[in-house]
């Protein structure tokens, strides 16, 4: 586990055991990672590696945040990427290793509003 996957972790514990200075450093951290120029390649890895989901929830989410206010900057390869990704976990789920369409309702949901 990375320290990606450990921050989005501590941000979205619910158990009250992570100390809220902690969460908010998470959050900056995670937050930091989202304005990067690679955060698309980054969350489409992540997406395609991760069986935890709340990295996936964290980078469908990220990945939809991007399309939506930073669509006109993303290059035409990393559109492309996207597109082939989501096409790939959307149609070829049953060779997709972390099988995301088979994980919880709002990750089904959150990958529909991407």
């Amino acid at each position: 586990m990375d320290d990606l996957e450990k921050g989005i972790l501590i941000m979205f514990d619910e158990s009250g055991a992570i100390d809220d200075e902690l969460k908010i450093k998470a959050k900056s951290y995670c937050t930091d990672i989202r304005e990067k120029p690679s955060v698309c390649r980054l969350c489409i890895q992540k997406l395609c590696s991760s069986n935890l989901v709340q990295v996936q929830f964290w980078c469908l989410q990220t990945l939809h945040e991007v399309i939506r206010t930073r669509y006109s900057t993303i290059t035409p390869e990393e559109k492309n990427v996207i597109r082939g990704t989501v096409f790939s976990i959307v149609c070829l789920e049953d060779k997709n290793p972390t099988r995301v369409l088979q994980g919880p309702a709002f990750i089904k949901n959150k990958l529909a509003q991407g």
